[in-house]
């Protein structure tokens, strides 16, 4: 009896253990987008693209340039990618780093738009938001996410997996024993 208390006592431990580092690991997530809807005139529509990201989720980001990278973006840019990243409302703010990541200002090559409960289950925001240095205007129209792969399972997941190994294994070889 006491080392079946033991194991759960481990098992219980293990789980908190992950449970609390799962909100501070790292994330990677790569996705497409495609943004239409612009109206009559706007130079590019759809706006079509896609990035991977890499960032902590336990800190509060502002336009930061390291970690963003996009791929096949049909906008001219006037400055490096950049994001924002609210912890609190699990927010990512995607653009380009030229006034801010949250700023489009008319006669740049600039956009920005939203992704919600991006540490858990990334959906776009309602708008994505864009100007171009052709006119000056500012072009705003709805975007959609593709995301590309599974996430990588979180290390709470892998810990329960080890744990429940570790169980049957001890019955195993408790069962060998009689």
């Amino acid at each position: 009896m006491p080392a079946k208390r033991i194991v759960v006592a481990v098992v219980v431990l293990l789980f908190a253990l992950a449970a609390s580092r799962a909100q501070a690991e790292p994330i990677t997530f790569s996705s497409g987008f495609i943004a239409s809807g612009f109206g009559d005139g706007a130079p590019v529509d759809p706006v079509i693209g896609s990035f991977t990201i890499a960032f902590d989720n336990s800190a509060n980001l502002h336009d930061q340039t390291t970690g963003l990278t996009y791929h096949n973006l049909n906008l001219a840019l006037d400055s490096a990618p950049s994001f924002d990243y609210g912890r609190f409302a699990d927010v990512l703010v995607l653009g380009a780093a030229l006034d801010g990541t949250l700023t489009v200002g008319s006669g740049t090559n600039d956009f920005f738009f939203d992704i919600y409960n991006a540490s858990t289950n990334p959906v776009a925001g309602p708008a994505f938001t864009y100007a171009q240095a052709s006119d000056y205007h500012i072009y705003t129209g709805g975007v959609v996410l593709t995301p590309f792969a599974t996430p990588t399972p979180e290390p709470a997941t892998l810990v329960l997996f080890g744990a429940g190994a570790a169980v049957a294994l001890m019955r195993r070889r408790r069962v060998g024993q009689r």
